[in-house]
């Protein structure tokens, strides 16, 4: 059987490794955050624009009706 060579762990190296990961997990976090601030703002903009729609069929929604009762009106 042959032993594996003990495994030396330098305290700089991991040291090192630590802050890699914790700096990656921190981009990864600002990259997520970007990520999630974009989809509020085009929620947010998907929103006001359905609203919008909205706002102008009931207008001319309303135009019509307008327009039906004065053409029921006229014809009496």
């Amino acid at each position: 059987e042959i032993a594996a060579p003990p495994v030396v762990i330098d305290a700089q190296d991991w040291r090192h490794a630590v802050v890699t990961s914790i700096t990656d997990t921190r981009d990864e976090l600002k990259r997520a955050h970007k990520s999630v601030a974009l989809l509020r703002r085009q929620m947010t903009e998907i929103d006001r624009r359905r609203a919008d729609r909205r706002e102008k069929a009931v207008a001319s929604l309303d135009r019509a009706e307008n327009l039906l009762a004065e053409l029921r009106d006229a014809w009496r």
